[in-house]
């Protein structure tokens, strides 16, 4: 089972809703979190249940990127990775009513807790799990570490799909998207990390990524991954696969609910 372009299976917001999305995202950015999202105790997770990513798998640039203030997430002594996607257990299923919805009856087939859009995908890890969604800047240096040194670990980032922290705006089809923002970062304020989205769907490689964006410099005919352009606005990234291999999925509503769709914890367990 994979998610295709277009989408086979989920729901698709129509342009009001996805407008509704990105008005969401700039709110919950120019808010102060603790006014924008309720204050709930969080879910405690085991540091067995996840696999350490040492420093070394980053590079410099990237760990001193992340250090900045506006996102504030030092794993220069490595980062905890989940070993599988967010299951549907009681704990988090509570947490999520404590955020305002009800994950009681989403999907689970595909072993983990599927049907979450990205704005609960956002609060459950963040507010229920206190991690971090890994963006397509972490995601790419952690599956190419596992592919080396953790066979389980590689398979799960590759397989079904799973939300990545990160949304465009201003994309149309065959038009650039004019930016990537990490969502640590302020949309009204404009700051972004000044990448565009290459306006195609083709393939790339790890050679081919920028450091601090995750995204492909260049675009080929083929490659080892594939990039989704937006061809609506506003979008989340969301990474998949197809028979072809991994996909950078660029090309989805941040309020879209699929049951191959689930969401990875990071985290920065105290040394």
């Amino acid at each position: 089972m994979t998610i295709l372009k277009p989408l086979r299976s989920g729901r698709i917001l129509s342009e009001a809703e996805a407008l509704a999305d990105l008005e969401t995202i700039t709110t919950r950015n120019t808010t102060n979190h603790s006014n924008s999202t309720p204050t709930i105790e969080p879910v405690a997770t085991q540091q067995s249940d996840y696999v350490h990513i040492p420093g070394s798998a980053f590079s410099r640039e990237l760990i001193e990127h992340y250090k900045a203030p506006e996102l504030n997430f030092n794993f220069e002594n490595g980062l905890y990775v989940a070993k599988k996607r967010i299951q549907k257990t009681n704990p988090i299923i509570e947490a999520g009513r404590k955020l305002g919805f009800d994950l009681s009856a989403r999907a689970e087939n595909c072993g983990f807790l599927g049907q979450i859009n990205w704005h609960e995908a956002k609060q459950i890890v963040e507010q229920g799990l206190q991690g971090r969604i890994l963006t397509p800047a972490l995601y790419f240096p952690v599956l190419k570490w596992a592919e080396a040194n953790n066979t389980d670990l590689a398979k799960d980032l590759v397989n079904y799909a799973e939300w990545l922290d990160a949304v465009t705006k201003e994309g149309a089809k065959n038009q650039k998207a004019r930016f990537l923002v990490h969502t640590d970062k302020d949309l009204n304020g404009g700051k972004d990390y000044g990448k565009v989205v290459l306006a195609e769907d083709k393939y790339f490689d790890y050679e081919d990524i920028d450091t601090n964006s995750g995204l492909p410099k260049i675009l080929k005919d083929t490659g080892k991954f594939k990039q989704w352009y937006p061809e609506n606005s506003p979008t989340a990234a969301f990474r998949n696969r197809n028979d072809s291999g991994p996909i950078l999925n660029l090309s989805r509503v941040p309020g879209l609910a699929c049951e191959l769709l689930g969401v990875r914890v990071a985290k920065i367990f105290p040394r």
